[in-house]
């Protein structure tokens, strides 16, 4: 979640990175945005991603940490947020990975309803289209060896979906996913992961799980972001997870009655039960999803996300360029300070790095 600037940082020196803001919390890390310097003035804004203290300390969190940035790795595609290290400074685990300059869905659904407006409905679907890209891409991911990963992510969540201002739909956060290879699980198993109110009626009873458990999961994301609201709340965890054992929950047509029928149909057919009652792959809701969409002549794109995003969140965007200019100005100095105590330091109008051990050439 977004911290409140009481717990910002000022720009630090984190090994070969320099921390430039802390720009989120959540269960088990804590994310900062971070610059990264290379030669003849390269620079690249990333995220690091890094454990908690406490949590580095148990055993079970750091596997699942470690098997985050593994499968992380393993993942090429444009709808799933990259990594680019992985490391352990000064006692603490960390991940490096695409810094994704705009919001998340659950910020974008909250600005929505805040305002008492509805995400277009084309763009939503389109959006929806996007999502079940990466995702159907990550459930078909074979190993190296050829072996069939059977992954889920078991945490599709409006909060795991990030939204860039240039239009980018990026699925994120692989820290609980599940792998079977040769029948292993890679997870620990017994222990109830993910957020309650998205998590599959399956997942909830505690049963064996397979692909279908992220169809419902993206089925809940599709519900509010059409409608603006929570499909599953209640007063407390217990009353939640009731609600979605049984997966009961209102139809999207009796809070937002501007959607057309087949696609409330679409979205029930995610939403059942029964794992065999869904569709059996995400690449089939996609194809009804993009069927639903060709037959109601709507044509959103990118540029339409990224004009959407852009208007909504219009100050943040422009505070956040603010941010980023006066943080990457003290990083820039920082990088410098560093240079200048390197002892590979070259000054910048000299030919040759000055060392003790440099004698001049004979004449």
């Amino acid at each position: 979640m977004p911290i409140s600037d009481h717990l910002k940082i000022k720009p630090t020196v984190y090994g070969r990175y320099i921390l430039l803001n802390k720009i989120a919390v959540g269960g088990m890390a804590e994310v900062f945005r971070a610059k990264s310097f290379g030669a003849e003035g390269f620079e690249k804004l990333i995220a690091i991603k890094r454990l908690y203290p406490h949590l580095c300390e148990d055993e079970s969190f750091v596997r699942m940490f470690i098997n985050e940035a593994k499968l992380a790795a393993t993942l090429n595609h444009v709808n799933i947020a990259p990594i680019y290290d992985f490391g352990k400074r000064d006692g603490l685990y960390y991940i490096g990975m695409e810094y994704v300059r705009g919001c998340d869905l659950s910020d974008l659904i909250e600005r929505c309803r805040q305002r008492k407006q509805q995400v277009p409905l084309g763009l939503a679907v389109w959006l929806l289209i996007e999502i079940c890209n990466g995702l159907d891409y990550a459930h078909r991911k074979h190993d190296d060896l050829g072996n069939f990963l059977n992954l889920i992510h078991r945490d599709i969540t409006p909060q795991n979906i990030l939204l860039s201002y240039e239009g980018e739909v990026k699925i994120t956060d692989f820290g609980i996913a599940k792998v079977q290879i040769l029948g292993r699980d890679e997870t620990t198993g017994g222990v109830l992961k993910g957020k309650f109110s998205y998590m599959s009626p399956e997942q909830v009873r505690g049963e064996r799980m397979d692909h279908r458990s992220d169809i419902f999961s993206l089925g809940i994301v599709a519900w509010e972001l059409l409608t603006c609201q929570k499909m599953f709340d209640g007063p407390n965890d217990y009353h939640i997870l009731e609600k979605v054992r049984e997966a009961l929950f209102i139809p999207p047509r009796q809070i937002n009655p501007n959607l057309p029928p087949e696609l409330e149909r679409i979205l029930m057919r995610a939403l059942t039960r029964f794992p065999q009652d869904r569709y059996p792959s995400v690449g089939e809701l996609r194809l009804d999803l993009l069927r639903f969409l060709s037959g109601s002549h709507l044509f959103p794109s990118r540029a339409h996300l990224s004009a959407f995003v852009r208007k909504l969140f219009k100050e943040k965007l422009e505070t956040g360029a603010r941010e980023i200019l006066a943080e990457t100005n003290i990083a820039r100095e920082l990088h410098e300070q560093q240079l200048r105590e390197s002892k590979d330091y070259v000054p910048e109008n000299s030919l040759f790095p000055s060392s003790p051990h440099m004698v001049r050439p004979p004449v």
